[in-house]
């Protein structure tokens, strides 16, 4: 992230140095090589489009239909699943 950062100006350094120290603090306790969620967008989108799935499901409960979630952010392939 920090070379994607081009500051022109003191202030901008700060800015920029303080956002890149959040996200390794943030960051920390994450694997390495594995993903997570880094925003609340990110999880009103997939509430919103299980809601969706859900209206449409037989057995519309959440419960029921969480294995769905990972379809909704990821590509599945025969690989993935096994």
């Amino acid at each position: 992230m920090e070379p994607l950062l081009a500051p022109r100006d003191e202030r901008g350094r700060r800015f920029a140095a303080e956002v890149c120290d959040f996200v390794k603090e943030q960051g920390a306790g994450i694997p390495s090589g594995r993903r997570s969620v880094g925003c609340s967008d990110v999880i009103e989108s997939i509430f919103g489009k299980s809601k969706s799935s859900l209206e449409r499901s037989p057995t519309p409960s959440l419960g029921a239909n969480v294995v769905r979630f990972p379809r909704f952010v990821t590509g599945i392939t025969a690989e993935w699943v096994g």
